[in-house]
């Protein structure tokens, strides 16, 4: 009886495992080992297409290409300041001035005490003179006491010599500054800010900096966005962009992106990855991007615009025409990753046909509908993993409009239109337990 219990135990507990096993695999196998969810989007909505097509946007601020910030300087007082916000200025235009007296002041200082520095050389080297006759004279038990008084004197001009060095720099950089007590324009631009209070104030872009004066270069501006890590792998450096104007529907720009600063991130809280979520205090980066337009004709320093990804939105041809980053080619064959109808990830080979090189954009023939949900090819994705139609698996959505954004918080905005939501939700677990009975 006791060996049939035993058997029956053994017999549970092995049940239990491959259950235990079937339930992890099918957790974490369709997941992958980290639990990631593959977000997805359908190509209605990656072309902004129809009622979907939403198109992907982040905000984005106009600003100078060029932006030249002046600092006062400690050391000198200020005198006079030539403009006044709003001014337009030329190269070599006046700005302001410094004490040009007090310049004098400090500069006759220096001659002086360069000329005590010289005159202390000329009275050390006669002193050693003098002890080198005496000493030339004196009983042998004082010569070192005055070949000790010599050496002292001699490290005392090597140190006086040296003096003399950095006197003549600073009387050097003194004359300088008298020669350049006017302040004058580096380049063409406007007076943006004079800082009289020398507090930090926000800039155009919404950070903050104590400089005296910012001119901005006129001509030609720039835009300024910001991406989240998790959605970094979406646009690259010579990308094609529309702006849009968010007052007017028929203001549209276009341009590239001619820089993705990895180096400078900003910091934000909230959930910064995939998969599972994380505690509130969890912090994602935000990296800067620049973009170069091809005309600034009606843009403001300062004005808000919306930032697209161009896939041909603006002249949209019969067909699909996917962008190629979304491609991955295999020999002579291209693939895309695809929810299938569990919302299970899989690689399916489609045909293309022709070739956009202004859009880098793929004609595709099968394979692909406006309907289907894919997924950005990263290195990461496996097929059978889960999908989300969300950004952020296991995390809050914000929804809001982007006019209610603080300005310089320079969010990307769902396809939806609304925010990206960066709050994390704590997941719920459940556990079960096995009981065996005798």
């Amino acid at each position: 009886m006791k060996n049939k219990k035993k058997l029956a135990l053994i017999a549970g507990i092995s049940a239990a495992v491959l259950l235990a096993a079937a339930g992890l695999f099918w957790l974490f196998g369709g997941m992958g080992a980290s639990g990631q969810k593959v977000y997805v989007q359908s190509v209605s909505q990656i072309l902004g297409i129809g009622a979907l097509g939403a198109q992907n946007r982040y905000a984005g601020i106009v600003e100078a290409q060029q932006t030249l910030k002046l600092e006062l300087d400690s050391s000198k007082t200020l005198l006079d300041v030539f403009v006044q916000e709003g001014d337009e200025v030329k190269m070599g235009d006046p700005l302001f001035s410094y004490d040009v007296d007090a310049l004098k002041l400090n500069l006759e200082q220096l001659q002086l005490d360069l000329e005590n520095t010289k005159n202390s050389i000329a009275t050390m080297n006669r002193q050693i003179a003098a002890l080198n006759e005496e000493k030339a004279n004196a009983p042998k038990d004082e010569q070192l006491q005055y070949t000790i008084q010599i050496q002292t004197l001699e490290v005392n001009i090597m140190q006086a010599e040296y003096d003399i060095k950095s006197k003549n720099n600073e009387i050097a950089k003194a004359q300088n500054d008298i020669e350049h007590a006017v302040v004058t324009a580096e380049m063409d631009g406007v007076v943006h800010r004079i800082n009289r209070s020398g507090s930090e104030q926000p800039s155009v872009d919404g950070s903050q900096d104590n400089s005296f004066m910012t001119i901005m270069a006129t001509g030609s501006f720039r835009v300024k966005g910001q991406v989240n890590e998790q959605l970094i792998s979406g646009i690259y450096e010579g990308m094609p962009v529309i702006i849009r104007s968010r007052t007017d529907a028929d203001a549209v720009w276009k341009g590239s992106i001619s820089l993705i600063d990895l180096d400078n991130p900003a910091m934000g809280t909230g959930g910064a990855m995939y998969g599972n979520a994380v505690d509130d205090t969890v912090s994602s980066s935000k990296y800067p991007f620049y973009i170069e337009l091809e005309s600034s004709e009606n843009l403001m320093v300062g004005q808000h615009v919306y930032i697209e990804p161009d896939v041909g939105q603006e002249s949209q041809k019969d067909g699909v025409w996917l962008p190629g980053y979304y491609l991955v080619q295999e020999e002579e064959e291209m693939f895309i990753f695809a929810a299938n109808g569990r919302d299970k990830i899989e690689k399916r080979k489609v045909q293309v046909g022709q070739y956009d090189a202004d859009s880098d954009s793929y004609e595709i023939l099968e394979g692909l509908s406006l309907e289907d949900r894919i997924a950005f090819p990263e290195d990461w994705i496996k097929a059978g993993m889960d999908t989300t139609d969300s950004p952020n698996y296991g995390q809050e959505e914000e929804t809001g409009d982007l006019d209610t954004l603080p300005e310089g918080d320079l969010q990307p905005e769902a396809p939806n239109g609304g925010q990206i939501g960066i709050q994390p939700r704590a997941m719920e677990e459940s556990q079960q337990a096995v009981s065996l009975e005798e």
